[in-house]
């Protein structure tokens, strides 16, 4: 008896080990890239990673400089923080990865709507969006913080 309550104990640390891991990895990933992308934004607002202007027709912006920022702050230096929090065990880590992750999903939105071309990574990234805020909701829901 004792012995199946060691394991369920063992199985459980590892099933909060790989859910942590997962949420935090790939908010690590998607921030550092998001940051990187949006400094090169800021850095040439006309001409962003060689992307004609023109794929902005029908959005509120002219330049990526607009976009650039929202992708630092937003996609990028966001995440990096509520992973830290997730990583650190803080209680508002987890519902800011459900937040962060469905809001991640819905900047996906937003750029399908606005902007005249479509990137192979956007399905990637909504993906991930889904794939955070589902593993952080479970994880809520079994009790971690």
């Amino acid at each position: 008896m004792r012995g199946a309550r060691i394991e369920a104990a063992f199985v459980g640390m590892i099933e909060r080990r790989w859910m942590r891991a997962l949420i935090a990895g790939l908010e690590i990933l998607v921030g550092v890239v998001a940051v990187i992308s949006g400094v090169l934004m800021l850095r040439s607002p006309e001409d962003a990673f060689g992307s004609a202007q023109d794929i902005l027709a029908g959005s509120p912006f002219d330049t990526w400089t607009g976009p650039g920022l929202l992708l630092l702050v937003l996609v990028g230096l966001a995440p990096l923080v509520v992973a830290a929090l997730v990583i650190m065990r803080r209680p508002p880590g987890l519902l800011l990865s459900v937040a962060w992750g469905i809001g991640l999903v819905v900047w996906i939105v937003v750029q399908w709507f606005l902007l005249a071309d479509t990137l192979w990574l956007q399905p990637v990234l909504a993906a991930v969006g889904v794939v955070v805020a589902a593993t952080a909701a479970l994880a809520i829901s079994r009790g971690m913080r």
